[in-house]
């Protein structure tokens, strides 16, 4: 089997590790090559299978056992979201782990599938759902990925935070990308005005002085530019 994964006949070693696994249940060795063939052959959901089945057989530590459990779950969601985003969000629902559906890395990873795969209704539905739950602010760059023709939902529920969030800078600076994906750029200003406050970047320096240029606001466009770049002369030198 091992020479036969070496020459990458995948095929063949499955057949050979089947009829092994039938003569020695419970082989740790045998568990490994299962291991480094299910991803050859993209058999993520094996792996997943194996990982929950056999964990105490496994050589790996709890640490290697978790981040392999992670990143053939980011594989099957890509897999899922190619072939149907609905089966995607079924299986999600249906059959991860109550403690994964918690978890930020596995929440991540499906929006990551979806937005891959052009899902942008279905991903920003999940994200909304997610963030009504929980107000978790690295789910909020992903705003910015999604594409759909309405953002309405997610605005009004933004726009609802900024009353109540300790994050408002955040929701303002969300707030300002979604307006602009609006064609509001007066509106978009508004945000990044308040965002900047606290939370100063370079990205955000320049694209509001680039909007304030376009409604030929042009003394604050340039006292945003000299911010900007005052700003990114401090965090080169630190």
């Amino acid at each position: 089997a091992e020479l036969q994964l070496d020459a990458q006949q995948y095929e063949n070693a499955l057949v050979t590790l089947t009829n092994l696994n039938q003569q020695f249940p419970k082989n740790k060795q045998i568990l490994e090559h299962y291991i480094a063939l299910y991803p050859a052959m993209n058999e993520w959901q094996k792996l997943i299978t194996l990982l929950n089945t056999q964990r105490k057989l496994l050589t790996l530590n709890a640490v290697q056992v978790a981040e392999l459990e992670l990143y053939a779950h980011q594989q099957l969601f890509q897999q899922l979201a190619a072939e149907s985003g609905q089966l995607l969000n079924d299986y999600w629902h249906k059959d991860v782990a109550r403690w994964m559906r918690k978890e930020l890395s596995y929440q991540q990873a499906v929006l990551e599938a979806f937005i891959d795969h052009d899902h942008g209704k279905l991903a920003q539905e999940f994200l909304l759902e997610k963030l009504q739950r929980q107000f978790s602010l690295p789910l909020l760059p992903y705003l910015q990925k999604i594409k759909v023709t309405d953002h309405y939902p997610i605005i009004t529920f933004l726009e609802k935070q900024l009353k109540k969030s300790a994050h408002a800078d955040y929701v303002h600076q969300a707030l300002a990308h979604l307006k602009l994906k609006e064609s509001h750029p007066k509106a978009a200003i508004e945000h990044l005005t308040e965002s900047l406050k606290t939370l100063p970047n370079v990205t955000d320096y320049q694209l509001i002085a680039s909007l304030m240029e376009e409604q030929e606001m042009l003394e604050q466009a340039n006292q945003y530019y000299r911010e900007g770049l005052a700003f990114a002369s401090i965090s080169a030198n630190t």
